[in-house]
């Protein structure tokens, strides 16, 4: 599993408490406006999606809002903003750490699969030699 705007949306959701529709309501709160920022600016970090995409998941018009977000959000993150700052690490972090997870889950596999292979051959091998 990688990092979607699905998994970014439902991270957003649980470290905010709010409701599925907080993020894509159309108003200019504050609150509002700086998790739908953040939650962009995550999208844009952690995803290959474009801006346009980003945008349409999150119920905005065009990218043009998406690309707003995004620097505004790295504005407050590089003037280590209270009013953003935990949050974004918090989340950041958590993002790492799943994103990290998953990549460690995925070469587990590959190896798990790459060993099977490797006894199986010595296996087979074996079977030749006793044969």
């Amino acid at each position: 599993m990688k990092i979607t705007l699905k998994l970014i949306h439902e991270q957003i959701k649980s470290h905010f408490e709010v409701d599925n529709n907080f993020i894509n309501q159309n108003t200019r709160k504050l609150e509002v406006r700086l998790v739908r920022q953040l939650a962009h600016y995550l999208a844009k970090k952690y995803t290959k999606k474009t801006l346009d995409s980003i945008a349409f998941y999150f119920g905005r018009k065009n990218h043009c809002t998406v690309l707003n977000s995004v620097k505004k959000i790295q504005n407050l993150i590089d003037t280590n903003d209270e009013l953003i700052i935990d949050d974004f690490n918090k989340l950041d972090k958590r993002l790492e750490y799943l994103r990290d997870y998953n990549n460690i889950k995925a070469e587990n596999k590959k190896l798990k699969l790459h060993t099977r292979k490797i006894v199986k051959d010595q296996v087979d091998n074996i079977k030749i030699f006793l044969v």
